[in-house]
């Protein structure tokens, strides 16, 4: 019995190999489409992606700026009105 599943787990590895690389075949044409999509649509609506560049902005914002105003030494906690929290 036990030589029967090492044979079939020895058998699906090459398998999973080939679907793996299909995998990263189709994540590579499923970026070149969306990047070509992004291309194609700043081209015809830059108001859109100007708007969508804002909002990744806003959304990185809380995650860059206190890091930034605690190695500058400013205050990062906004609760305490003291000026060295």
């Amino acid at each position: 019995m036990r030589r029967i599943i090492l044979a079939h787990h020895k058998s699906t590895r090459g398998a999973a190999l080939r679907r793996s690389g299909q995998l990263i075949c189709l994540v590579i044409v499923a970026q070149t489409i969306m990047f070509r999509a992004v291309i194609r649509l700043a081209d015809q609506n830059p108001i859109v992606v100007f708007s969508w560049f804002m909002g990744g902005l806003a959304v990185s914002m809380p995650f860059v700026v206190p890091p930034v105003r605690k190695a500058l030494g400013y205050r990062t906690n906004q609760v305490s009105k003291s000026a060295f929290d």
